[in-house]
């Protein structure tokens, strides 16, 4: 039987048709528009999004007192985060090889991370300068990222 191309109450419906005209907010106060009224509507929605964009900051501004910042940085003085190159380093490996080379003047104290970072906590501001600023570091022929 033909249908004129005009009936559309018996044409079969593509896949994109079907899925465009389903309203997945059922029940919802969320108006759904359809291909046709989305393109129409393009230049409209376009001039709405840059100026959308202007007023986008693309990091949240969060205001802290100074005092806050002091109290929760106090864990992390003089520490340093490490990590061995292309080389998965035994924790006492590296804590031997650390404090030969870094701890000169004070302690320090290493502090074991996922997946293979380590926490170095200094009490000797030279040794953090030195560990920090002093040059590339290497443990079992692998450089060391401080």
């Amino acid at each position: 039987m033909k249908t004129e191309e005009g009936d559309t109450s018996s044409k079969e419906m593509s896949y994109l048709s079907s899925l465009l005209s389903t309203n997945f907010f059922v029940g919802s106060d969320v108006p759904y528009l359809s291909m046709e009224e989305d393109q129409r509507d393009g230049d409209k929605m376009s001039k709405d999004k840059s100026e959308e964009e202007k007023d986008f900051i693309s990091c949240p501004i969060v205001n802290i007192l100074d005092s806050e910042c002091v109290v929760w940085c106090a864990p992390w003085k003089g520490s340093l985060v490490v990590h061995v190159l292309r080389k998965t380093v035994g924790f006492k490996m590296l804590e031997y090889k650390l404090q030969q080379g870094w701890a000169q003047y004070g302690k320090i104290r290493i502090v074991d991370m996922p997946d293979y970072y380590y926490l170095v906590q200094f009490t000797s501001e030279k040794d953090y300068r030195h560990a920090l600023f002093e040059g590339s570091w290497m443990v079992a022929d692998h450089d060391v990222v401080v």
